[in-house]
């Protein structure tokens, strides 16, 4: 998408057939309206001062924002912008990646990890796990009172050696070795 850099205009200047199949609208459309047309009432505030405050003669990253498509659905959006000269006119080439599915899913995923943290700290036992480099990538609520810790951020990262149990931990690493290699012949 092309844009008029210049308000009140700030209309589209030339549109691709991506854009025409995301937001529903034909190319004659897109090119009678202006980048406000496409935002929610909700965000034509923060458009204006993202406007205000853009570079003008450099490329910009503006983030995240809502689109709305001709049929009324909305869409999450990354916007980046590189200015550049059209019929001696300022403009600005604007690429909108829809990131609306990845987003989703990422809050999907985010439930489903907010889900399984929350069957594991019920669980009467202490729980943990580790990467492959042997260091705690989480745990459950048991093995932090166990540990004498108050949260996840206290035990990431960190390996046997750090907690009060570092006098065991070259005997726990050999367990974890021990465990990795029965975990690989049972894959094979």
């Amino acid at each position: 998408m092309l844009e008029c850099q210049t308000r009140p205009a700030l209309r589209f200047l030339v549109v691709n057939r991506a854009a025409v199949a995301v937001y529903g609208y034909s190319e004659e459309e897109f090119l009678e309206m202006t980048i406000e047309d496409i935002r929610p009432d909700g965000e034509l505030g923060r458009l204006h001062d993202d406007l205000a405050t853009a570079p003008q003669a450099e490329a910009q990253q503006s983030g995240a924002w809502t689109h709305r498509c001709k049929d009324g659905r909305h869409i999450q959006v990354e916007i980046s912008s590189h200015p550049l000269l059209m019929a001696g006119h300022k403009a600005r080439f604007v690429f909108a990646h829809d990131v609306t599915d990845r987003l989703r899913i990422e809050r999907a995923l985010h439930a489903s990890q907010e889900m399984t943290q929350l069957v594991v700290n019920h669980i009467p036992h202490q729980i943990f796990w580790k990467d492959l480099e042997l260091r705690y990538r989480g745990c459950n609520d048991v093995f932090l009172r166990a540990a004498g810790l108050a949260s996840q951020e206290d035990v990431v990262g960190k390996s046997d050696f750090d907690f009060p149990w570092s006098h065991n931990a070259g005997r726990i690493r050999e367990d974890d070795a021990q465990i990795r290699r029965i975990a690989e012949e049972l894959r094979d």
